[in-house]
């Protein structure tokens, strides 16, 4: 995670190859950073924009689609133009096409032989993206690209106010998996991942402490789809995220992880299964799980709740209790 960079600031002054516009469909500047990025140009942006032929009447860039055009008077030799998706709820596929904007930017910027560039928070002005939940898929977009590419050398995370940093800031940080305290300098690698989940007939007794944290992940052509944090307690056990994108539960990959974790919990004796989503919760409900509130969970993880909440404030609290 050394390749990203948070900071709050004005990007249009940074040094970098590339920034980011979050831009209309049009193309035509706005307000906001839109605004910014243009006035800080100067007028020659306006007319490369108008110059991005249409592929409708009105839409030069689709929401979740990216168009690069010259820098101008700006610091940065490019200027990539996406259009975030506008809040509506979470389940009108909005993490999907903010995520397209991350990984089509970044695309552009490596095609472009650039090696660095600055995002600025997609979404999460005048579109309504909740901040944790646009954050989470910010990161997570990053590191995955990051992950299979060197191009880039830096990616820097703009926020526009202290909060938006700290949002930032506590999603990295539990991406790379803060837990307990404890720091986990680094996601797991694909050998690590898998020798784990091959590992699912262990006996009961190999699972059965006080507390059992692992990063988990699925994987399908050696590309990271799913991961969470799996705490084993006595009767109970919590799953502190999975990442489940729509994509990815039509491919069955995130039912079968699921299973997985479900069956862990089984042989470690744990008869309650809990877990934290913000992308899915009337996924998880198919698969037999309720929503409760954060009172009703056991007391022993309410300090993994409290420490969740710093980065899935908004995520529902799930309940199921596991057949024998």
């Amino acid at each position: 995670m050394h390749r990203i960079r948070i900071l709050c600031g004005d990007i249009t002054a940074l040094d970098v190859d590339v920034i980011v516009n979050a831009a209309n469909e049009r193309m035509l500047g706005g307000g906001g950073v839109d605004g910014a990025i243009h006035r800080a140009a100067g007028p020659k942006l306006l007319e490369a924009c108008r110059s991005v032929p249409e592929v409708k009447p009105g839409v030069r860039c689709p929401v979740g689609e990216s168009r690069l055009t010259p820098g101008f008077d700006l610091p940065a030799r490019y200027v990539i133009h996406t259009v975030g998706p506008v809040w509506a709820g979470g389940e009108a596929g909005e993490p999907d096409l903010l995520g397209k904007c991350y990984r089509g930017a970044l695309e552009l910027a490596r095609d472009r032989g650039c090696r660095s560039i600055a995002f600025p928070a997609i979404s999460c002005g005048v579109y309504g993206y909740p901040p944790t939940k646009a954050a989470s898929v910010a990161v997570g977009a990053v590191s995955e690209f990051l992950a299979e590419d060197d191009s880039l050398e830096q990616v820097v995370l703009v926020a526009f106010d202290s909060a938006m940093e700290s949002t930032l800031r506590a999603v990295l940080q539990s991406f790379v998996g803060v837990a307990k305290g404890r720091s986990i300098l680094r996601t797991p690698d694909i050998a690590d991942t898998k020798a784990l989940l091959d590992r699912v007939d262990l006996p009961a007794s190999d699972l059965n402490s006080a507390m059992l944290q692992h990063f988990l992940g699925a994987y399908s052509d050696d590309e990271l789809i799913a991961v969470g944090g799996l705490e084993v307690y006595d009767r109970y056990a919590l799953l502190r995220s999975l990442a489940t994108a729509p994509t990815y539960r039509k491919q069955g990959l995130a039912s079968w992880i699921i299973a997985a974790l479900e069956d862990h919990a089984r042989r470690a004796g744990v008869s309650d299964l809990y877990l934290l989503t913000d992308t899915a919760e009337s996924y998880f409900a198919s698969r037999g799980f309720a929503r409760i509130g954060r009172d009703a969970a056991p007391a022993g993880i309410a300090s993994s709740l409290q420490f969740c909440e710093l980065c899935l404030a908004d995520a529902a609290l799930m309940h199921k209790t596991l057949s024998p």
